[in-house]
Formats: C-alpha cells, sequence, structure tokens
C-alpha cells in the first residue's frame, strides 16, 4: 500500500509539472524559448508523457480508494 501511495504521489506532481511544462500557445516548449519551431518530437514526447502519468494517477486512485475500503 505505501508503494502505491508512493506512484500515486509521484504520478501527481509529475503530471502537473508536464501540464504546466506544454504550453498549447507557445511555439517552444514551457519556459525554454531556445528551442526552435520544429519541436514537435520533443512535445509529441511530452503528451505521452503527460497521458501516461496522468493515467497512472487515476489508476492508482481508484486502486488506493478500493483497497481503503476494504
Amino acid at each position: 500500500m505505501n508503494l502505491l501511495k508512493f506512484i500515486w504521489y509521484c504520478s501527481a506532481i509529475l503530471s502537473i509539472v508536464l501540464i504546466l511544462l506544454s504550453n498549447p500557445k507557445s511555439n517552444s516548449l514551457g519556459f525554454n524559448t531556445n528551442v526552435s519551431a520544429s519541436s514537435s518530437k520533443p512535445k509529441n514526447r511530452i503528451n505521452l508523457f503527460t497521458i501516461i502519468s496522468t493515467t497512472s494517477f487515476i489508476v492508482s486512485t481508484i486502486l488506493l480508494s478500493y483497497l481503503g475500503n476494504k
């Protein structure tokens, strides 16, 4: 259960950071303005990591609530 809580905390923090990094109105990644306009690969990677961390957060939340009710 402690490992699941650790995964829950880490995925929450990682999701917040990745969401803040991916600014859809910007041509670059978050605070880094030196990236050229052809930065679709890093944006795709950040989007993929955001989806993975958010999914792991949702799954661990469901598992924690299920295990907490037992």
